[in-house]
């Protein structure tokens, strides 16, 4: 199980995650290493099966980019999520298998796909929101104020609350949710530690999230 479905507290909390490493550590690359391995994959490794008539086995061996990219190719979302989402998860992708090249990727492409399972849940929620915000209007209009572009503005924890009322998501999903609420307000607010590969959970669990809140709410 990943660590969002069990605590995110020591990931999201405090300073940012305490894997060790520090973010830009390794320093810029230099030209001629650019499409060089990044060597912190160098001791990363896969399991290989093999299979014969008489036994099936699994073999240990170094990772290769193949690997790397069929992990993240698999969270590639489907057809019936919101196109403009879909193309904004697929930044989050490529980004994520740029960190073959540049292990520091990983974090840029975990905040990306948390952002875009905010704009996946906007997009769902959107009758809800301008409930919301005409609700808002009336109460400023009885003041003689207008309503704002930031009194309109809604964040990922008013949209997961939201979205838990509306069952788009299961008690679990809604706990998942605030974990990746709380990785993004980590993320956006400046952090000094690298969350590195564990950012594929991250990926994966929005991919997960946007797949299961497009069957239950499908869109034209």
């Amino acid at each position: 199980a990943s660590a969002l479905r069990r605590d995110s507290r020591g990931l999201a909390g405090g300073d940012g995650a305490d894997t060790g490493e520090v973010a830009g550590d390794g320093g810029m690359k230099a030209i001629e290493d650019i499409c060089r391995v990044d060597p912190r994959f160098e001791n990363m490794v896969t399991g290989r099966p093999i299979s014969s008539n008489v036994i099936s086995l699994t073999m240990i061996s170094p990772m290769r980019l193949e690997d790397h990219y069929g992990a993240i190719a698999a969270l590639a979302l489907p057809e019936n999520v919101n196109h403009q989402v879909r193309g904004q998860f697929d930044i989050a992708l490529n980004l994520a298998t740029y960190a073959w090249f540049c292990w520091e990727f990983w974090d840029a492409a975990a905040h990306k796909a948390i952002d875009c399972y905010e704009l996946g849940l906007k997009d769902v929620l959107s009758e809800q929101i301008n409930i919301r915000n005409e609700g808002l209007a009336r109460e400023k209009a009885k003041k003689g104020k207008r309503l704002t572009t930031r009194d309109a503005q809604v964040y990922l924890s008013w949209l997961i609350r939201k979205a838990r009322e509306n069952n788009n998501i299961s008690e679990e999903e809604y706990q998942i949710s605030d974990n990746l609420r709380m990785l993004q307000n980590n993320f956006s607010h400046g952090y000094s530690s690298l969350f590195g590969n564990l950012s594929l959970d991250i990926l994966s669990e929005c991919s997960s999230l946007l797949v299961s809140i497009y069957s239950r709410t499908p869109k034209e």
